[in-house]
C-alpha cells in the first residue's frame, strides 16, 4: 500500500468521525491519532504539490490541490464541531469528568480558559447589575457548577439520529421499553441517540 493509499485511508476514518461528532447530540471521544496522521497527509500533499512544475503537470498538480483542499475541508470541519460543543456545553463538561477525559490538551485548556472568560464576563456584565434584584433565585445570581444552574446547557441524548450500520449488530432495547432492535449492515434507521451511543464509540454505526 503506498503513502497515498496510506492517506486516502485516514482521511475516509476522519470523515465517519467528524459526521458522527456532527449529528451525535453529545461530544465524542476526540480522534487524535486520526487528526495527527490527516496533518502530516497535508504535509506530504503540500511537499508532491511543490514538486510538480511546468505546464505538463499542471493537470496532476490541480488533482493534488483538489485533495489537499478536501483533506483540509474534513480537518477544519470536525474540529470546528468539536469547538462549538465544548463552548456549547461548557458548564456540563465541568461537571462530568468523562467528557472531559474526552478532550485533548488544548481542547482542555481551551475549555477551562472559556469557562473562567464566561463567568467573569457574566458577573461584570449582568450578575452585578441584578445583585439587588429579590425577585431573582439564587441560582440565577451565581454561576455555579450544580445542575440546577439553568445556564447548565447538557446535550439532548434522547434525540433522535439517522443511523447506518457498517456491520450486523447485536440485538438491544430502545431505552425503558421492551422494543427489541436488530440493525444489520447497510441498514438505516432513525433511532433515538441513547441507545445506540455505544454502537457510535465502537464504530458498528455511522451517523449520517
Amino acid at each position: 500500500m503506498t503513502s497515498q493509499d496510506d492517506a486516502i485511508d485516514v482521511v475516509f476514518e476522519l470523515q465517519k468521525a467528524w459526521l458522527n461528532e456532527k449529528f451525535a447530540p453529545e461530544l465524542l471521544q476526540h480522534k487524535e491519532e486520526l487528526v495527527e496522521s490527516a496533518l502530516g497527509a497535508v504535509q506530504e500533499q503540500a511537499a508532491i504539490i511543490a514538486e510538480l512544475e511546468g505546464e505538463k503537470a499542471s493537470l496532476k498538480r490541480a488533482l493534488y490541490e483538489m485533495e489537499l483542499e478536501r483533506i483540509q475541508f474534513v480537518i477544519r470541519e470536525y474540529l470546528r464541531i468539536r469547538l462549538f460543543k465544548i463552548q456549547k456545553y461548557a458548564l456540563h463538561i465541568s461537571k462530568d469528568e468523562d467528557l472531559q477525559s474526552r478532550l485533548t490538551e488544548p481542547e482542555r485548556n481551551l475549555h477551562s480558559g472559556y469557562v473562567e472568560l464566561y463567568k467573569s464576563h457574566v458577573e461584570r456584565s449582568v450578575w452585578a447589575i441584578l445583585e439587588g434584584s429579590a425577585e431573582l433565585p439564587k441560582q440565577i445570581k451565581e454561576v455555579d457548577m450544580t445542575n440546577n444552574n439553568p445556564l447548565m446547557t447538557a446535550p439532548k441524548l434522547e434525540s433522535h439520529v439517522f443511523c447506518k450500520a457498517l456491520v450486523d449488530c447485536q440485538p438491544f432495547t430502545l431505552g425503558d421499553t421492551a422494543e427489541v432492535v436488530q440493525i444489520l449492515k447497510d441498514d438505516i434507521h432513525l433511532l433515538p441517540y441513547a441507545p445506540v451511543r455505544q454502537l457510535v464509540d465502537e464504530g458498528s454505526i455511522q451517523l449520517i
